[in-house]
């Protein structure tokens, strides 16, 4: 007899002898094999897994398998693998009895738990940030901002943000630093104290040592803050307009040293206190006992005119 397939996969394809199966969605399938290395066959069947029941007991486990391999391919460089992964999911997000407010908490916690379980494998996290921010910037969590309780979006905001900034607190890794960065701008759009931390964490990543992450900030920057207009519309419109100002006219690419007022004012603007720059001062002192030492026969000589 044909033995039934599991409860837990009843939307997988049957192969069928002597002619072709197509899979719910119409998607095809071969008759005796599923072309898996066909990242635009396999990804689309692997998403309707987590259509079942997989909110508790083993089905968790297998959720987060299968998540985990959607999230991860979603951030490759590979540009079929990303295609195939991202569509797959973002149509899983889109739907549901909810319009897709329970399926975005689950990738949300998901997304969470996988940065946590794979905390410092820099090879699996830089495309768990790829993927994310490429959610956040393209609306995926919208089902949950506009239909779930404000509450729970800034917790989840305040989750991601923190999250993130466990993973990239040290790197100096560009392609870790930018996707985080990418996170804390989607972040910008959540509710409270989401919004508060996420906007705070860019502006000290205008600070940061390497040019690159200082310039791709501050436009990227500016740009969310133009589509967040009514979100900071607390600011008021001359406060909104310094900030736009501040991030477009100022030359982010100049040594660090001399950003510090105009990065200070924006933290002022947004009413947040000035960051407190410990380790810039204690390289200060360190300046300022060279310069007061006794001076070195390198010194003597190069005075002598040696």
């Amino acid at each position: 007899g044909t033995q039934k397939p599991s409860g837990l996969a009843p939307a997988l394809p049957e192969a069928k002898e002597g002619g072709t199966s197509e899979a719910r969605g119409g998607i095809p399938v071969a008759t005796s094999l599923v072309e898996w290395s066909r990242a635009e066959i396999s990804f689309p069947l692997l998403v309707k897994l987590l259509n079942t029941d997989t909110k508790s007991g083993p089905g968790v486990e297998i959720r987060r398998s299968v998540m985990s391999g959607i999230l991860i391919s979603a951030g490759s460089r590979t540009a079929h693998l990303l295609r195939a992964a991202g569509g797959s999911l973002k149509e899983y997000m889109k739907g549901g009895e909810d319009n897709g407010l329970e399926r975005v908490r689950m990738v949300g916690e998901d997304m969470l738990w996988l940065l946590d379980h794979h905390r410092g494998e820099r090879r699996v996290t830089r495309n768990l940030l790829r993927s994310l921010g490429t959610l956040l910037g393209e609306e995926g969590f919208d089902p949950l901002l506009e239909n779930g309780k404000s509450g729970e979006a800034a917790r989840l905001g305040l989750k991601l943000v923190q999250s993130v900034e466990r993973e990239i607190r040290g790197s100096e890794d560009v392609t870790v630093l930018l996707p985080g960065a990418k996170v804390y701008l989607g972040v910008m759009a959540f509710p409270e104290k989401a919004r508060d931390l996420a906007t705070r964490r860019c502006l000290e990543m205008l600070e940061h040592p390497f040019p690159k992450i200082r310039g791709t900030v501050a436009e990227e920057m500016y740009s969310q803050m133009l589509v967040l207009e009514e979100e900071f519309s607390d600011l008021g419109e001359e406060k909104y307009d310094e900030v736009l100002e501040k991030l477009s006219e100022v030359s982010w690419m100049s040594p660090v040293s001399e950003l510090y007022a105009d990065i200070d004012a924006l933290f002022a603007t947004f009413g947040f206190e000035k960051p407190v720059r410990v380790v810039k001062e204690e390289k200060k002192k360190e300046e300022q006992k060279k310069t007061t030492a006794a001076p070195s026969y390198l010194d003597l000589v190069k005075e002598m005119g040696f």
